[in-house]
């Protein structure tokens, strides 16, 4: 019980955090998911309780490679300007490249 307050609390202050990051210090929203979803995978690890979530981190940052495809994908937008629905498709594809590669394994 004692692992699952302490993961609370820290996605709480994940929560805060975020908030805190968009508001006052302007950090790109898409930045705050990535390090959002970084710090979630970190408390999970350590904890390995999935019951906890909060819906500021998307579910899709369960692992290392799409933490990875996800910054790729933050960096082609912000710095290459790059359209985010092709980013997007890219990604996706990504992902199910992966996929396929562990299922194969």
């Amino acid at each position: 019980m004692e692992g699952r307050r302490f993961e609370t609390f820290s996605l709480g202050l994940i929560l805060v955090g975020s908030f805190v990051g968009m508001r006052f210090f302007g950090i790109n929203f898409l930045l705050i998911l990535i390090i959002a979803g970084v710090l979630n995978l970190l408390v999970k690890s350590c904890w390995g309780n999935r019951v906890v979530s909060l819906e500021l981190i998307p579910e899709a940052l369960v692992g290392w490679p799409a933490v990875a495809i996800s910054i790729v994908s933050f960096l082609l937008i912000v710095w290459l300007k790059r359209e985010v629905a092709l980013v997007a498709v890219v990604a996706m594809a990504g992902g199910v490249v992966y996929a396929g590669v562990r299922a194969l394994t």
